[in-house]
């Protein structure tokens, strides 16, 4: 038996075999939840683009796109965009979605 059954009608939670209950951060309701936040912002794109104390993010501003699909209306990829200033004095925006944020997968515009 899989050690994460979903037994809940809302996809975006999952319960292992002791009954806890998850949220996966993959769906668009969870990961503006989890990543409404400068702080997690910060550390999470710090991990993910590996940038050491020397290039790290220091400040950053960012919102979250909410595209119209009117094909398929439970399809509902949040967008992060984010617009960051590294301690080495770079200005970068960086684009992530909720589907690919646990993905090695970064969209960087300069």
């Amino acid at each position: 038996m899989s050690a994460n059954t979903n037994h809940s009608k809302k996809n975006y939670i999952v319960t292992n075999e002791r009954g806890e209950e998850f949220l996966l951060p993959k769906y668009a309701a969870t990961f503006r939840i989890l990543m409404d936040d400068k702080d997690t912002i910060r550390d999470v794109l710090n991990s993910l683009l590996q940038l050491d104390h020397d290039h790290e993010i220091v400040d950053l501003e960012y919102e979250f796109e909410k595209p119209i699909d009117i094909f398929m209306p439970e399809n509902d990829p949040a967008r992060l965009d984010v617009w960051v200033h590294t301690r080495d004095n770079r200005y970068l925006n960086i684009g992530k979605r909720a589907s690919r944020m646990l993905q090695k997968q970064t969209s960087l515009f300069l």
